[in-house]
C-alpha cells in the first residue's frame, strides 16, 4: 500500500508529528504489544472507527479489483485505482489530517 506510506510521511507535517506519526504506523497493531503509551493508545481509540472503514473499504476495493481482473479491465483497473488513490484519496486525507490535526 503505496498510499499508507505516503500518508505516514505526511502526518510527520502535522502539528504533533511524534503522536501522530506514532499512531498511524501502529493502527493496524494498536491494541497489541505495539500500543503501550496511554496518549498512543487514547489518540488511536479515537482513530479506531477510521479505520474500521478504511478496512472495510480496502476489502471493497481488493474484491472489484478481482472481478475487473475476471473480466479482462487491467487497463481500466489501473486507471481507477490512479485516479481513486492519487487524485482523490491521498488530497482529501491529506486535507482531512490537517483539519483534524
Amino acid at each position: 500500500m503505496v498510499v499508507f506510506e505516503f500518508l505516514t510521511i505526511l502526518s510527520g507535517l502535522l502539528p504533533n508529528p511524534k503522536l501522530e506519526t506514532s499512531v498511524l504506523s501502529v493502527c493496524p497493531s494498536l491494541f497489541s504489544d505495539f500500543g503501550n503509551e496511554k496518549e498512543v493508545v487514547d489518540h488511536g481509540t479515537t482513530m479506531a472507527p477510521l479505520v474500521c472503514l478504511l478496512v472495510i473499504l480496502e476489502s471493497l476495493k481488493c474484491v472489484l479489483s478481482g472481478v475487473a481482473r475476471g473480466c479482462g479491465w487491467q487497463d481500466f483497473r489501473a486507471y481507477v485505482y490512479l485516479a481513486a488513490s492519487y487524485l482523490c484519496g491521498i488530497p482529501v486525507a491529506a486535507a482531512l489530517g490537517w483539519v483534524s490535526g
